[in-house]
């Protein structure tokens, strides 16, 4: 019996396929929140021994496409000095982006070198704002990871990226998403997983720009008014 990471329930087996082409791995479904992932991922450090895959032929557009909205989110509800943590930060693109707008960026990342914003990793106990893109589909318990973000650093806000899936129509092993040619998704989330279980530490606001095969849409939770994570 295999539970889910999220709600302790037995999950449901899925598929199992290759990844990295060589090692067979198990993926479930947890019905009670429509969340995907996989047993456990023993083959992480293989996967990551290069952060970046010569595959992921978007890396500097989305870096680029987030400059703007987080930016300006930056510079219109936070003081200015305000310091910033980019969790899971690659090679530092987007922490080098984030500071050649003026804002006081650094970078956090287990499993990848800093290239392009070296001098600027993170040290300090607290940031005000934390940025986790890319990331929550690569660690199998995305909301344990959040939360220990939050109890590391202590942010008032969290933005982050996800693409979504329909859990009553789960995609085909060649949705493009899967990527298990690659350091592959150890979890995939749904709508249902984060209106349900994502907003549940002590931040005053999430933002997350989420995609999915109907396109982009924005969602916010206030926690200061108690709202639970919707679209906007």
């Amino acid at each position: 019996m295999t539970l889910s990471p999220l709600t302790n329930s037995e999950a449901r087996h899925l598929f199992t396929t290759k990844v990295l082409g060589k090692h067979n791995v198990s993926y479930f479904l947890d019905e009670q929140t429509g969340f995907i992932f996989s047993e456990e991922p023993y083959w992480l450090d293989e996967a990551y021994s290069s952060a970046i895959t010569t595959m992921d032929t978007g890396v500097m557009a989305r870096n680029i496409g987030l400059l703007e909205p987080i930016s300006t989110v930056l510079k219109n509800q936070f003081p200015e000095g305000t310091r910033v943590i980019d969790i899971g930060g690659g090679y530092g693109i987007f922490v080098r982006l984030l500071r050649d707008r003026g804002i006081d960026a650094y970078w956090s990342d287990k499993y990848s070198d800093n290239l392009v914003a070296r001098g600027f990793e993170a040290t300090v106990s607290r940031y005000a704002a934390a940025c986790a893109f890319e990331v929550l589909e690569h660690v199998r318990d995305p909301l344990s990871f959040l939360r220990s973000a939050v109890a590391e650093w202590d942010p008032e806000a969290i933005f982050f990226t996800a693409t979504l899936f329909d859990p009553e129509d789960i995609p085909p092993l060649d949705w493009w998403y899967w990527a298990f040619e690659q350091p592959s998704s150890t979890a995939n989330i749904s709508a249902s997983s984060l209106t349900k279980r994502c907003i549940s530490w002590r931040v005053n606001w999430v933002l997350g720009f989420i995609g999915s095969a109907q396109g982009s849409t924005l969602w916010q939770s206030d926690r200061s008014a108690d709202q639970p994570l919707k679209s906007v």
